[in-house]
């Protein structure tokens, strides 16, 4: 089950029953979180009340965008429109890894056949772009002009068009941009840490 605390007193506000990923909406407004039936439970992150249930698979990856639902659901990748209740499927294969754009406007994701990067505004059906590089983790640079990847030869995109900037030195198994986007942390699975200036 997921425990619902309010931090201010440090008291428990809401018992959830369920489990698996959970996600909190930027403004503070939402939780979604696997509900019964396997279904999308929508709750009031305040109170812990459930607000709506969505009739759609649940997956290892969620994320709010604006008003959006972002759910990585086996070989498909779901956006639910929070205002609306519509949505639409993306057939992204097997989600590997998964991360939005700093602005909630494009989404990329990693499966056995590579890596791609979706717009969630203006879907249309396709990718915007791929490229070949098998990776378990993504970053995305604060202004959401690179994206670094994780892996055996990790490397940093430009991610308007995924072209290849520079390899970065692997492996590396989790990676995150400073705030400023000058600088990144890598780590691999023997436990040593990198920071990388960019």
């Amino acid at each position: 089950q997921t425990l619902l605390w309010k931090l201010a007193d440090n008291t428990l506000t809401a018992k959830i029953p369920g489990g698996g990923p959970i996600a909190i909406s930027a403004d503070g407004q939402w939780l979604a979180t696997a509900g019964p039936n396997s279904r999308i439970q929508l709750l009031d992150a305040r109170t812990g009340q459930s607000r709506r249930l969505l009739a759609g698979p649940t997956g290892p990856w969620l994320a709010f965008t604006e008003n959006r639902l972002v759910v990585a659901a086996g070989s498909d990748v779901m956006v639910w429109d929070l205002l609306t209740g519509q949505s639409y499927a993306i057939p992204t294969g097997q989600i590997k890894a998964a991360t939005l754009s700093p602005n909630g406007q494009r989404l990329a994701t990693a499966t056995s056949a590579g890596i791609c990067i979706w717009a969630l505004g203006n879907y249309t059906g396709k990718p915007l772009h791929c490229a070949n590089q098998q990776t378990s983790a993504f970053a995305w640079s604060p202004d959401g002009k690179r994206i670094a990847t994780a892996g055996e030869t990790p490397k940093l995109y430009d991610a308007e068009g995924l072209l290849v900037l520079k390899a970065l030195p692997g492996p590396i198994s989790s990676l995150a941009f400073s705030p400023d986007g000058t600088h990144l942390a890598t780590a691999n699975q023997n436990g040593a840490t990198t920071l990388l200036m960019l």
